[in-house]
């Protein structure tokens, strides 16, 4: 595989990843934030955390589908390679939501912007 063959699959990969997230999106648009940006973040990071596709290679694949690979076919590695990897992501990926939203209430209440925690309109 060349690198322009490699960049070329990592871009349609990433478009691919993009309608997923934007149809997740559109599948939750009526759960509540609390729920679905987590959820979307949790998509976003499962779908795009990259891995070494082998040990040593430059080349680097979707996490979820070497572990995938590897522990249904590799039964000597197991989802020892790029498991530990890729659940130390997810868990930060859950992780950023709180601190994210803790940032944008401090920023909504220091600079009297609108209240986070009401998102309906008053008239």
């Amino acid at each position: 595989m060349s690198d322009t063959d490699y960049t070329n699959a990592w871009l349609v990969y990433i478009v691919a990843s993009l309608v997923v997230t934007l149809g997740a999106w559109g599948l939750t648009r009526r759960v509540r934030p609390i729920v679905q940006y987590p959820l979307l973040l949790l998509i976003t990071a499962f779908m795009l955390t990259p891995f070494n596709i082998e040990t040593g290679s430059k080349f680097m694949g979707p996490a979820w589908l070497i572990t995938f690979y590897e522990g249904v076919f590799v039964p000597e590695v197991g989802f020892a390679r790029a498991g530990s990897m890729f659940a130390t992501v997810l868990v930060i990926s859950l992780l950023i939501y709180p601190v994210l939203y803790g940032i944008y209430f401090s920023f909504a209440k220091l600079f009297g912007g609108r209240n986070p925690t009401n998102t309906k309109s008053e008239a």
